[in-house]
């Protein structure tokens, strides 16, 4: 839990300076930066090396931002809410280094938006003192490397980058999906380096989920499995958890442009938290349908920009949004900013969404030392109770024994996916580096029984799969640590593992008796201590 820690209390510290500046006299505001793009629709984003920003849409095309910082670096946010990448200003040795830093009262003029390559750049030379030379990036004939790309490039020996982008690829850090230039998403990152990184400035966390029970789902590798049933699944249980930076007050920028005639006051942006859209905010107890929208429940100026709602009884002030998206509405590339407000002065803090859970991991055999086996014949019969649905859905569990009374399973499972990130190929990738774990939900009938949610310990496990070992030891859960990376989907990919489920009730104190049946998640989850992303299978087996 350390870096997640320093990540509070510099957020802290940030809170306790702005305090203090709004009792001391006014520091002179920034000289704007302008500037006309060549194109309607964009948000330029000011962002300084400390992560905070200043955002501001065009009109139509023209813009005039008063930036954080008297350096700062600007990116382009698309209609649609989509990181649209850097302005350039200047280039250096014929083209293999980027300029990207602007000095407060720089006039731009003319920028040229090249939006499928992922980048944009001045049309003529900016005035020398205007430009950051520091602020630069690796180019190929002057366009940074990470340019349409998102930032997942490789880029190794850096010398410690540059102010707020620190593999020099072009794209800042907190708008970087791999800011530290090895190919894997930061998210998924576990090494030292990449914690450091993510740890220094004050930053946005975004973090998804994906539960679902056997009969609802879809896997890109399992045989029967369809992208329309994977379309259907996502909206209807995938969930964006939201932390939310102290202040008095904090709403959610989704992009979009402003309606010309309202309501509503915004037109485009990302639908699962724009008006009009598909996010619901989540709060226990409350049924899915029930739920309000957001931003349309909680936006009381009427902006646009809804007001961070923290689920209550949750571990830290965060908002948890059902988001109601398929994969075409939500993914990697969202750009997110969170407005702050603190002693009447606002502070900006943009993020980027690294990749969204489209699959969960699904279960593809399992065994036990009993003599029971079965595969799991995909898609499998929903039935609701009191109708039994397929081999391990309620009521029709899996059966599961063993001889001296231990009932010990063998599972074999398909990876979870996610769309692919340029330059990636193909309609789907498996996601590797993910810790799997086994957590108990419930045991006996429902209504009744015992509810355990509660994980196995580290000695329920085993695997003789060279793909699996014990997690690493920052992560606090117990289960197995996939060293496998991202690939291309694969029926061939699937890992292996044992679970003694006898030893795992015993250790929590819980009874399994003969007839009984048990509801057991099978979680696949973020490799990091202070990331609670994970995708997670239910499955149901009855003890013979």
């Amino acid at each position: 839990m350390a870096k997640r820690v320093r990540a509070r209390c510099a957020v802290c510290v940030g809170v306790f300076l702005a305090l203090l500046v709004a009792t001391a006299p006014a520091a002179a505001a920034k000289k704007p930066i302008t500037g006309k793009l060549s194109k309607r629709g964009y948000t330029v984003i000011a962002l300084a090396e400390n992560g905070k920003a200043k955002a501001v849409r065009t009109k139509p095309r023209k813009f005039k931002v008063r930036p954080p910082a008297k350096a700062v670096t600007l990116h382009l946010r698309a209609k649609d809410g989509t990181y649209a990448g850097p302005i350039v200003v200047g280039k250096k040795k014929k083209g293999k280094r980027a300029l990207l830093g602007v000095k407060a009262g720089a006039k731009l003029g003319k920028v040229k938006v090249k939006a499928r390559k992922g980048y944009a750049k001045v049309k003529q030379k900016l005035a020398k003192e205007f430009v950051d030379a520091t602020r630069k990036a690796r180019a190929k004939k002057g366009v940074p490397i990470g340019a349409g790309k998102f930032g997942r490039v490789r880029s190794k020996n850096t010398k410690g980058g540059a102010p707020g982008d620190r593999d020099l690829d072009g794209i800042a850090d907190p708008l970087d999906i791999d800011d530290d230039g090895d190919l894997i998403l930061d998210i998924l990152d576990s090494s030292n380096a990449a914690r450091a990184s993510q740890g220094a400035n004050e930053i946005f966390d975004l973090f998804t989920g994906l539960p679902l029970s056997l009969e609802y789902t879809a896997n890109a590798n399992a045989p029967g499995s369809t992208d329309q049933q994977i379309e259907s699944a996502l909206p209807s249980s995938g969930s964006l958890l939201m932390e939310i930076i102290p202040g008095d007050s904090s709403e959610l920028d989704c992009g979009g442009s402003p309606n010309p005639s309202p309501p509503p006051p915004l037109l485009g942006g990302l639908v699962y938290c724009s008006r009009g859209g598909t996010g619901r905010v989540f709060q226990p107890g409350v049924p899915p349908t029930d739920a309000p929208y957001f931003p349309d429940c909680c936006d009381p100026d009427n902006d646009g920009f809804g007001t961070l709602q923290p689920v209550s009884g949750g571990p830290g002030p965060a908002m948890f949004l059902r988001h109601g998206a398929t994969t075409a509405q939500i993914g990697t590339g969202d750009v997110l900013i969170q407005r702050v407000t603190t002693g009447g002065v606002e502070s900006q803090f943009p993020a980027a969404l690294q990749f969204v859970f489209s699959t969960v991991p699904a279960l593809v055999s399992y065994s036990d030392t009993a003599g029971h086996s079965a595969t799991v014949p995909y898609p499998v019969t929903p039935g609701p109770p009191p109708t039994p649905g397929g081999p391990g859905t309620q009521g029709n569990g899996f059966p599961v024994a063993g001889p001296g009374g231990d009932v010990v399973v063998t599972l074999t499972f398909w990876r979870p996916q996610r769309r692919p990130i340029p330059p990636e190929t193909g309609d789907w990738i498996d996601i590797g580096g993910l810790t799997y774990e086994t957590i108990f939900q419930h045991v006996g009938p429902l209504p009744g029984g015992i509810t355990v949610q509660k994980p196995c310990p580290q000695s329920a496990y085993s695997s003789t799969d060279p793909q699996l070992g014990p997690p690493p030891p920052l992560v606090p859960d117990p289960g197995l640590t996939d060293r496998a990376t991202d690939r291309p989907a694969s029926s061939t990919n699937t890992l292996t593992f044992t679970v003694n489920l006898t030893q795992c009730l015993t250790s929590l104190g819980v009874p399994w008796n003969s007839g009984e049946e048990a509801s057991i998640d099978f979680l696949a989850r973020v490799s990091r201590p202070d990331a609670p992303d994970g995708a997670i299978q239910n499955v149901w087996f009855e003890r013979q």
